[in-house]
């Protein structure tokens, strides 16, 4: 999992989240208002949109991924990955127990995981 290091609000304009992914070198932003999870932004769907406008200034809540899939950071990682495998999820955010937002599983962090399982088998 990778800490959620910023969230964006329903009305952040799309320039500015695509601004953010840039300096923060991420393919996705969950959508926040106040503490509740609205759902998520991708890389490809804001840059996608960017070009789209025509002159439009779009905001996050018009192209936002809703009811994003949410995980326990005490699921098994298998559980996980083959949820996001079945449904095609391109993330899942992880929530407390309390329901706060505390990171963001992605494709990258599952291939990761799997490097690590693949060193640690073939391991000299």
């Amino acid at each position: 999992m990778t800490k959620v290091p910023v969230t964006i609000t329903p009305h952040t304009p799309l320039v500015q989240v695509y601004e953010l992914m840039q300096r923060f070198k991420v393919r996705h932003l969950p959508v926040q208002d106040g503490p509740l999870l609205l759902g998520y932004l991708t890389e490809k769907k804001v840059r996608e949109s960017l070009a789209d406008r025509n002159g439009e200034v779009l905001v996050a809540k018009e192209i936002m991924v809703k009811d994003p899939f949410t995980v326990h950071p005490e699921m098994n990682l298998d559980e996980v990955a083959a949820q996001m495998a079945e449904e095609k999820y391109s993330c899942a955010l992880v929530e407390d127990d309390e329901g706060k937002l505390i990171g963001i599983f992605t494709t990258v962090d599952a291939c990761r995981a799997l490097r690590q399982v693949l060193e640690d088998c073939y391991a000299v």
